[in-house]
């Protein structure tokens, strides 16, 4: 209780605020402490020490750290462009949010998409009906008459290619 009685330079005094700090410093809050300064360290390693900071001043709270931590890792220094840019309203931090709205460029992409694997379905499907067709008619020219042609090939021949002499 020497610290509740102490009064001006006493009250800064080391034996006083080592006993506050001891007070304070328990191990749950050493353990949030280096949460923090790793999350800090990551973020500053993806970018820069100076990104960094551009990029802490679009925090609100701690609760934004790991937002701002996945915006650094997955952007880089164009995270730190738009920090720059961006007034701190907290649009930069709901761009990490993982949030995917549709637009129309998405929208008309993943029409051309669906479009794309619809025809690879049905050229698929075309591909393997004609081919049971062609080993059942196979099979029905073996099994009927030798004389029969119904599975062979013609070959056509075209007179367009050729030129008088």
């Amino acid at each position: 209780m020497q610290r509740a009685r102490a009064e001006g330079a006493a009250a800064g005094s080391f034996a006083n605020a080592s006993a506050a700090f001891g007070e304070i410093a328990t191990p749950e809050r050493a353990a949030a402490a280096r949460a923090f300064l790793e999350q800090l360290g990551a973020i500053s390693a993806a970018t820069s020490p100076s990104g960094a900071a551009a990029l802490l001043t679009h925090a609100t709270s701690l609760r934004d750290l790991p937002r701002l931590e996945l915006l650094a890792q997955a952007a880089g220094d164009r995270a730190v462009a738009a920090a720059k840019r961006l007034p701190r309203d907290g649009r930069l931090v709901e761009a990490a949010r993982g949030q995917l709205t549709m637009t129309q460029d998405l929208m008309a992409t993943l029409i051309i998409a669906g479009a794309a694997l619809l025809g690879l379905v049905l050229i698929v499907l075309l591909k393997g009906v004609q081919t049971a067709l062609g080993a059942w008619r196979r099979l029905r020219a073996d099994s009927e008459d030798e004389h029969d042609y119904a599975g062979g090939q013609l070959i056509e021949i075209s007179t367009n290619n050729w030129r008088p002499l």
